[in-house]
């Protein structure tokens, strides 16, 4: 809807259910690392959006953020309790197989 204030300037409104504030990256980002019985650290940077990544593995898996763990069979899982927020982000992985973390990075 518009209103004329005077016959120069208008006020445009426009509403949407979907509008969302971050712009994507135009490729998802995956990170994908072999994992070993002796633990290691993965950084993630992460952009300004917070996500909850998904996590593939290949073999049993024990990961790490912050104060929770998760051990994994192989298979893809997502955990609502990891969240990435803007930054390094710090996980500590081990196991067997390669691990794959993919999220979508977003920013203002």
């Amino acid at each position: 809807s518009y209103a004329r204030k005077n016959y120069r300037f208008y006020t445009v409104t426009i509403s949407s259910d979907s509008v969302y504030p971050y712009k994507y990256k135009h490729e998802k980002t995956v990170v994908s690392v072999p994992v070993t019985s002796e633990a290691q650290e993965i950084i993630l940077t992460n952009e300004r959006m917070s996500v909850v990544p998904e996590v593939t593995c290949t073999g049993e898996t024990t990961i790490t953020f912050g104060n929770i763990t998760h051990t994994m069979n192989a298979g893809t899982h997502i955990f609502a309790d990891i969240l990435l927020k803007q930054g390094e982000n710090v996980f500590t992985v081990s196991g067997s197989g390669i691990l794959t973390i993919l999220y979508q990075e977003g920013a203002l």
